[in-house]
Parts: C-alpha cells; structure tokens; sequence
C-alpha cells in the first residue's frame, strides 16, 4: 500500500510543482503590473485634513480667531501646480449679465488698468457657449462671472464643457455673488460642498494670512468698521479645498458679535473637482475686493496676468506763491506740510513734495500769508521745485518763443535769487497748458531756458476714463501720464470739497485715489495746496495704503463729470448730432457737458471747453462771472463789484415730469447716443450707462 502511495505521488509532484511555480509567477508580474500603472498613471494628491471654518490670527488679528501660525508666502502657494508651458492665450475671459452692468464695467476698469487682453460676453445659459479652444490651444487663461450664480447655473452641457476646458488647460475661475434681497431656498451651492448663508451686519474685516493668492494684498491686515454695501453673502463648508480669503465679524446693531468670524471670500484650491476658484461674497464697492481680486488674476494665471509691485509715486503740488488773499500758504500750513513729509517718509523711502512756484506771486498775500512764503524759502532744500511759469499764464496763448523764454527767464531769477535749486530737468505749465495738444514754442523754450527733459499730462490722449492716459515723447522731452488726486485750487478746503468730505474719503477707500497707485506702475498726482486742512487726508491715504497692501518696491520719483440735463431737446441730442457727423471722420471727439456742474460751477465748466477746443486767445470767465448769493446763481460781473443778473421774467417754465417719465421718453435717445459713442470709439458716460441699468436695458 505504500508503495502504491509513493509511486502515485511521484506521478503528481511534477505537476503540483508547476501549478505552485505558475501562480508565482502570475503574482510577481500582476504586482509588477501594477506598480506600472500607479508610477507612471495621474497622481491623486492626498487632501491634508480638513481645517476648520475659520483659522487664521496673527498678532494683530481679531480677537475670536484661533492661532494659525504665519507661513512664507512660498509655503502658502499650495493647491494645482501650473505648466511650464502654458498652453492658453493670456487673455481673460469676462461673463456678464448685462454689458450696463455696473460691476461688469468695474471689472473691465481693472483689466484694462492692467493691460490684460480679456473678451466679455453674456452670459451664456443655455445658449452658445464661445469658442473656447482651438486644437490644442486654449483661447482663454482666465474665467469671470460676474454672477456666480450664472455659472452655477449652466446648462448640464455648456457646464460639462466649460468644466471640462479648464480642468484641461488649468484654466481657474472666478465668481461674485450678491443678493438682492434673499438667497435660493436650498443653501448649498449646487454641485459644490459649500453652504451660503446671508452677511447681516458685517464688520471688522481681517486678511486670512494663509491665503494663497496673496501678492500685493498684505497678510494679517484689519480694516475696521462695518463693511459697506448690502446683499453680502458669507460661505461655510467643511472641505479642505477651501481656504478663507477674508473674514468679518458678523452682528446685528447692539447685537453682540458671533463667536466665529465668517468668510466673505473664498479660495478654492481645485482638490473638489480639479478647478481653481475665487469666489467673492459682494461686488467691488469694498475695496478690499479690488486688491483681491487683483491678486486673484495674478495666481490663478500662474502669474502671467499680473501687476508689478514696484510703484513709483510723485506729487506734485502747484501753485506755490499763487492765490488771492485768504487762500495762501501761513506758516502753519508749512510745518504742516514739513511734518506730512516726514510721515510719509517712513512709509515711502526718500518721498519728498515736489513744488510747483511761479515767482510773480511772492509776497503777494497778507503779512501772516506772508510770513507763510518766507518759511517756505527757508525750508527750501527739504523739497524739490519744479518752474510753473512767473506769471501763472498758458503758454499756448503765446506763439512768440522769445516771450514764454522771458517769462521763464524771470522765473529761474527769481529762483537764483532765493537759493532755489531747479536742476530736476522737470516742469509742468500751468493748467498743462501747451503740453498736449502740443505748442511747440513751449518745448522749444522749456529746452532753452530750464533744460527741460521730462513733464507730465493728463490730457493725452484723453482726460477720461484716467486708466485711458499714455505718455509721449516729442522734441527730446518725454511727456508722463499724470493723474490727479481730486484735490484742485477751487476744493482746497477738506470740509467744502464737493459732495463733502465724505466724497474725498470715497476717493481715498477704494476710488480713484486708491486705484491710482493699486493700478499705476508710476503716478504723478497733482494738487494746488494752500492750507493743512487737506493735508491730512494726504497721510491718512499714504498709511491706509501701506497697511493694507503689500508694495515693497513703492519708492519716490479734474475733468467735467457727464450728466443730462431734464431737458426734452438735450436729451434728443444723439439725433442732432449724429448728422452733422456724418460726412466727418470717425477720430472726431465729442465732449459730454456736465450740465449740473455747469449751473454750479460754470467758470470751471467753460475752462474746461476752452481748453477742449483749444480756443485762443483763452477768454477768463472768473473776470466777468460772479455768484451773487441773493440771487442763488450766476451772474455777469460789472465794474465796482456791481451785478447784472436776469429778472424773474427770463427763463422757460416746464410742466412737472417725474423720473420714471423721463427715462422712458428718452430711453430710445439714450440708446442711440450710446451707439454713437460707440461708432466714434468714446467710453460711454457713467450716468448714461445707470440711466440705461434703470429703464431696463439689456
């Protein structure tokens, strides 16, 4: 029996030996197999885990926050990596609800502030969507919604499609959302981990130092007070692929304030579905969200579309020695002015005031205005000078060259005479007179008498819209665009500045004031500066700036607004002034009169036409205009201080129109002078475009 055992197990081993070594061999080459495809297939990137809602502090952060330790902003560029060959044209892609929109129109400020290429179009929905690659090239770099909720919205295609072009081309996107009045019944953003719930008394808004995008957006920085505007929406969610952006305290008035902050924006890091995102919980009327967003464009293209951090900034204050008494510079307004210099020097590395003077003006206030130019001269080397003609006239109602070369010589005089040092090589004439449209006899005498190598306008090629304005070189002097500060000879009290102080501190959070040094590489500012009363927004402007953004590289180096009148005539205006167009070229230029202004302030608006036209001899409206203020108007000026004005008899009376009447009497001219304006290549005023947002237009 054994032998039968041994004789059949002899007969079977072979066999069992095989079967044992093939199964060997079979899992040796499936793990070898499969070692291939996990190293050489997608990487799945591991989430780190989940943080919570809010987690940012730094030492200066709000009380309320926990402790996040402050990272480098190399470590806080986490999320998708970018090709090292983009294949996408550095344009952006911008979808609007409607092309009146306000919010639409900011963000195109911002592009074209920057230079970037970017294509708008409607919002798709369930129509076409535009043409987003061609081969294996992608059209665009970058994706906006202006309404988060359009995106979101998409048709299952165009919403596979978009999706799927940027999950290719790691093209990100970025949304604004708003309510007006409530949200969707359903809190969670469709297709996303992410809950909205409404902003109610928002405030003390803090910059979330472990951002990401962060660049010229300064980590860590608070802006105090409530947050402006309505319809905000704050975001919550639990998944690791959102990072909070900003944060703000959240409380109804004599509420106190909820424990954890809540974030206003959002940065998706693409570990959702693989797409970058920004989402933003308002507008641009915050001005924090323009600095966001322009940090935003930069990361999420890879820094492609992105703005230097370096600034060069000059302002220049003119009309030194000018003005009639009761508006001159006091001793006061000179330390005060010395003392503002110094402040901004710790912000501004070798920042200095650069003084525009003509000399004619010199003692020519009372004793204590004086005293005020004497104390001017003696701080002389604290400043730089530039020369702003003797006698403060325009140079281009003179065409003789060897009278604005006496002029100029009078003034560098007077500044040999008082030690005052006027080798920079720059000037400025003044009301920019001569400089553009070009007089050519002030070139040629700025190089004869002064040297002259550089100067400034904001008039080429136009005043508006001011992010418009390029420099120019011609005869060898090279012409910088030149921006304004808002702050002119008639709005040099801080309390009377038009539309009141509130206006100017507009201007100052997130207005012109601010846009011009987040959006200009180099800004000339110009002010007339007579009295301290200004001088202090000056500061508070340069520190509000450098608190809350990040430009280490800063160093140092007025137009009439258009408005309709309530008039049936006026308003028909595209009609009447399209036709004698006709026959002309398309360069033609068309100017807008402020009508409102022009009733307050109509010396001001008839200097501005004079020198739209370029009228010679220039006519001085101040000479033969007055306010007579038991009138409640203007009125022609007589000799001895005597006034002419109209009697009660003269004018038209109109039948009582409401608001609602006028806009859609004239919402089909207001069309037509948009179309207009559009054939001669002129930006559209902002008034007709919110005249147009109201009547319905799309």
């Amino acid at each position: 029996m054994a032998g039968v055992w041994k004789s059949a197990c002899r007969r079977r081993c072979p066999q069992l030996r095989l079967l044992i070594l093939a199964l060997l061999v079979f899992c040796l080459l499936s793990m070898a197999l499969l070692a291939y495809y996990v190293s050489s297939g997608p990487r799945i990137r591991q989430a780190p885990p989940p943080l919570p809602a809010v987690e940012c502090r730094t030492a200066t952060s709000p009380a309320g926050l926990p402790h996040t330790p402050q990272q480098d902003p190399a470590v806080r560029r986490t999320g998708l990596s970018f090709p090292a060959q983009p294949r996408t044209d550095p344009v952006v892609l911008l979808f609007v609800d409607s092309v009146y929109s306000q919010l639409g129109q900011e963000i195109v400020a911002i592009l074209e502030s920057g230079r970037f290429r970017h294509h708008v179009e409607a919002a798709p929905g369930k129509g076409a969507m535009p043409v987003l690659a061609s081969r294996d090239r992608g059209r665009y770099t970058l994706i906006i919604f202006e309404n988060l909720f359009q995106y979101v919205g998409l048709d299952a295609w165009n919403r596979e499609l978009l999706d799927r072009y940027c999950a290719q081309f790691g093209v990100g996107v970025v949304g604004f959302l708003r309510t007006a009045g409530s949200l969707p019944p359903d809190p969670q953003l469709r297709g996303f981990p992410l809950v909205l719930l409404p902003g109610r008394g928002l405030r003390d808004c803090f910059v979330c130092p472990t951002a990401p995008l962060l660049r010229i957006t300064r980590p860590g920085a608070l802006q105090s007070g409530p947050l402006p505007g309505d319809g905000w929406v704050v975001f919550h969610s639990n998944h690791s692929t959102y990072q909070p952006v900003l944060l703000a305290e959240s409380g109804l008035p004599g509420a106190p304030p909820q424990a954890t902050p809540q974030a206003t924006v959002l940065q998706d890091l693409g570990l959702h579905d693989g797409i970058q995102r920004v989402v933003f919980g308002n507008g641009l009327s915050f001005w924090l969200h323009k600095l966001i967003l322009v940090d935003a464009i930069a990361y999420l293209t890879g820094g492609r579309l992105d703005m230097p951090l370096e600034r060069h900034l000059l302002v220049d204050v003119d009309d030194i020695f000018v003005g009639k008494e009761g508006t001159r510079m006091k001793v006061s307004d000179v330390e005060a002015l010395l003392s503002t210099q110094n402040k901004l020097r710790n912000l501004v590395p070798n920042f200095t005031f650069n003084l525009g003077f003509s000399g004619k003006f010199y003692h020519t206030g009372t004793e204590e205005e004086d005293r005020g130019d004497d104390m001017l001269l003696m701080h002389r080397q604290q400043f730089w000078w530039f020369p702003h003609m003797w006698s403060h006239m325009q140079p281009h109602l003179f065409h003789n060259v060897s009278v604005l070369a006496e002029q100029m010589l009078l003034n560098k005089l007077f500044a040999q005479e008082h030690g005052i040092p006027i080798d920079m090589g720059y000037a400025v004439s003044p009301h920019h007179s001569g400089v553009y449209p070009v007089h050519g006899q002030l070139y040629e005498a700025w190089r004869a008498v002064w040297g002259i190598r550089v100067s400034s306008t904001e008039e080429y090629p136009h005043l508006r819209p001011a992010h418009y304005r390029r420099g120019f070189v011609h005869a060898g002097i090279k012409v910088l665009p030149r921006q304004t500060c808002g702050l002119f000879t008639h709005t040099i009290f801080y309390s009377e500045y038009p539309g009141g102080p509130q206006e100017l501190d507009r201007s100052i959070r997130g207005g012109e004031l601010f846009q011009t040094l987040l959006l200009s590489p180099v800004s000339i500012g110009a002010w007339s500066c007579y009295y301290c009363s200004r001088l202090h927004q000056s500061l508070f402007y340069a520190t509000h700036v450098s608190t809350l953004m990040h430009l280490p590289g800063l160093a140092a180096v007025s137009a009439l607004t258009e408005h309709h009148l309530q008039n049936t005539q006026r308003h028909s205006r595209s009609v009447w002034v399209s036709r004698p167009l006709a026959g002309l070229p398309s360069l033609v230029q068309i100017m807008i009169v402020d009508g409102s202004l022009f009733r307050s302030n109509p010396v001001l608006v008839m200097d501005g036409i004079q020198k739209f036209l370029g009228v010679s001899p220039y006519y001085s409206y101040t000479e033969v205009l007055t306010f007579d203020k038991n009138k409640g108007f203007w009125c022609q000026r007589l000799d001895g201080g005597r006034t002419k004005c109209l009697g009660k008899g003269k004018g038209r009376k109109y039948p009582a129109m409401t608001r609602v009447f006028l806009s859609e009497y004239y919402r089909e001219h207001n069309f037509e002078l948009l179309r207009l304006l559009g054939r001669m290549g002129q930006m559209a005023p902002t008034w007709l475009r919110e005249e147009l947002q109201k009547s319905g237009w799309r």
